[in-house]
């Protein structure tokens, strides 16, 4: 990700930007319909019903007081930081103004439209069991079975089994070690997007102990809003003999300064 701007509480920062000045070099541009996005991702009938300002009938399910009095305190204070970052966006005039009904009965079409079509071209078969690198200072354009594939600078890939790795990278270990599980969620089942696995799968299959540098190393987790995962990554950092040094908060925005994905409670 690229930071555009630095603020008392947090970043501001844009795949878009980072994309177009790693492959600069190769004068690659990205999608522009893949970053329109001018409201939240929601189904089509709940974008409907919040452009036409019709109540939700979902329910709420019920939580002990003590859940409750524990979330709501971390939340309240996660939304004043968040509420000060988007105080600072509006002040720079780096965003317009909260969409209109229409745009939000639109719904994205077109950014939709086009990750459907590329996800519908996903060459990852193509590349199954390869590896490969890229050692020069520069970007590079690689050809595989007639598609093209763009790669950083000194960077490599292995398109392989996560379990499989430490056999791989035989006697190498790294300071950073970054990674962003298949999480289970109720969306991607229904929509198969993609496979998930279940917490203890993940914690079983990746091989940090291997990888992560023993005396510097620091591992980074994407992890969803849910506090079944996030309870189960502070697990796994006592089961691994890590510390938690830090929590950063992924607040998505669009354009118009529309929040797209909010920490509940």
């Amino acid at each position: 990700m690229a930071v555009i701007e630095t603020f008392e509480n947090g970043w501001l920062i844009s795949h878009q930007s980072y994309l177009e000045e790693t492959y600069k070099p190769l004068n690659k541009k990205t999608v522009p319909e893949m970053f329109s996005v001018k409201s939240p991702f929601m189904m089509d009938l709940q974008a409907a019903r919040i452009a036409e300002n019709r109540p939700s009938k979902s329910r709420k399910r019920k939580r002990s007081k003590i859940e409750v009095v524990e979330q709501d305190e971390q939340v309240n204070e996660l939304h004043k930081a968040m509420a000060s970052v988007l105080s600072d966006l509006k002040s720079k005039g780096l965003f317009l103004p909260p969409p209109e009904p229409e745009v939000i009965k639109e719904n994205n079409k077109a950014a939709r439209g086009k990750i459907k079509q590329m996800m519908s071209e996903d060459a990852s078969d193509l590349m199954q069991g390869r590896c490969g690198s890229n050692q020069s200072q520069d970007p590079k354009i690689a050809k595989v079975n007639g598609k093209t594939f763009l790669l950083p600078s000194k960077s490599e890939y292995y398109v392989r089994d996560v379990q499989c790795m430490s056999n791989l990278l035989i006697d190498r270990t790294f300071q950073l070690i970054i990674i962003d599980p298949p999480w289970e969620n109720r969306f991607i089942k229904r929509s198969k997007t993609y496979g998930t696995l279940g917490n203890e799968d993940i914690f079983e299959s990746i091989p940090i102990p291997d990888l992560l540098d023993k005396n510097d190393g620091c591992l980074v987790i994407w992890c969803t809003n849910s506090s079944r995962h996030q309870s189960a990554v502070k697990t796994w950092l006592s089961r691994l003999g890590l510390q938690l040094r830090a929590s950063w908060y992924w607040l998505k925005v669009c354009v118009k300064i529309y929040v797209n994905t909010w920490i509940k409670s």
